[in-house]
Order: C-alpha cells, then sequence, then structure tokens
C-alpha cells in the first residue's frame, strides 16, 4: 500500500483538499468555511491548504484576498502523484464537498493515510466515507456545517485520530487490490453460474 500515515507529529492543524479548481469540486465552499472559523469564530490557529489547478483557481485566490484569508489559506497548485501521499500527511482533516462525484478516489487515499474525512452526501461519497465512522458526511454546499464539523476535529483531537483509524481499517478491508480482485471474481462467477 503506498498510502501510510507519516510517523511524524503534525505541528499545526490542517484542513485540506486535492480536487480541481471546478465549480462542483466545493472549493468555494471551503473557503466560506474558512471564513466563517477565522473571522466568526476568531480561531486563527487553523490552516487550509488547497491542492490543485482548474478555473475558478484565480477567482478563488480573489475571494481569498477579498476575506483576508491570505495568511490562512494557501494554494499549492497541482502536485505530481507522486507527491500525494507526502501532502496528504500534512493534513489533519481531509474536505471534499463536491456537488457532484462519481467515486471518491481521494477520499479513498485520505482514509488510508488515517486522516478523517468531511465530506458531501453526493454521488459516490457516502460509500468510501461513513458518517460518524471514517469522518462525516454534511450536504453540498454548508460551509456553516463544514465550519462545525472542522471544529470538531480541531476540538477534539482523539476523535480525529480515531475515526482516521477507522477509515484506514475499512480501506484495506473492503477497497484493498486483493479485496477488489476478489470482488470482481465473485462477480464473474455469479455471472458465469447464472449462464
Amino acid at each position: 500500500n503506498i498510502f501510510y500515515k507519516s510517523p511524524y507529529m503534525k505541528t499545526d492543524f490542517t484542513v485540506g483538499t486535492i480536487k480541481s479548481i471546478e465549480s462542483h469540486n466545493g472549493i468555494e465552499c471551503m473557503i466560506d468555511a474558512a471564513q466563517i472559523i477565522v473571522n466568526e469564530y476568531g480561531i486563527s490557529k487553523i490552516k487550509f491548504l488547497i491542492i490543485g489547478d482548474g478555473l475558478l483557481l484565480d477567482d478563488m485566490k480573489k475571494k481569498t484576498k477579498k476575506l483576508k484569508l491570505e495568511s490562512y489559506v494557501n494554494f499549492e497548485g497541482e502536485v505530481p502523484s507522486k507527491k500525494v501521499v507526502e501532502f496528504l500527511n500534512k493534513l489533519s482533516v481531509f474536505v471534499a464537498v463536491s456537488t457532484r462525484e462519481s467515486f471518491g478516489v481521494s477520499v479513498l487515499e485520505a482514509s488510508a493515510c488515517e486522516i478523517p474525512c468531511i465530506t458531501s452526501d453526493v454521488g459516490g461519497l457516502p460509500e468510501v466515507n461513513k458518517n460518524n465512522q471514517s469522518g462525516y458526511l454534511i450536504p453540498a454546499q454548508n460551509p456553516k456545517l463544514l465550519a462545525e464539523k472542522i471544529l470538531v476535529f480541531y476540538k477534539n483531537r482523539e476523535l480525529a485520530s480515531k475515526m482516521g483509524q477507522k477509515g484506514r481499517k475499512r480501506v484495506l478491508k473492503n477497497f484493498s487490490l486483493q479485496s477488489s480482485i476478489k470482488k470482481m471474481v465473485k462477480v464473474y462467477e455469479d455471472a458465469l453460474s447464472s449462464l
């Protein structure tokens, strides 16, 4: 398994995502949640890391500046796939609050690194992120609830750690290569036996 938890302690509490910066990927929702946490709740110890490129990158940078969040929100740009694990291991919480999602591979990758996830309850995301087990499922486009769930993890690191561990166990059990091959073989066997 190339996805693993870093042995080093995280110094900052960092909330992040690895997504293309397009309208359906919920990047704006994450920035709005950062605004609530920093400007409304006055919490300045949480950092936000957005990894990816896309059509809305400039717009999201402008929004961040307008909301005076440049000290809190960092745009990393696109990173090569071999560096994804390194960046995942900088995160305390992984966010994927898309308005549409086919499956959610990035969520599985984060879970495999023992990072608790907050995802929207659309498409395949409820399959890869189990609510109250590996993280939280919330409605898409709800920055207030996203901010609240981030703060739950910020205030309770032990809970975050436990959910991260459950997420990794679940990925290894249900989504590893061996597990996927077994499921695929069973599908073929079932299909052949019904002929």
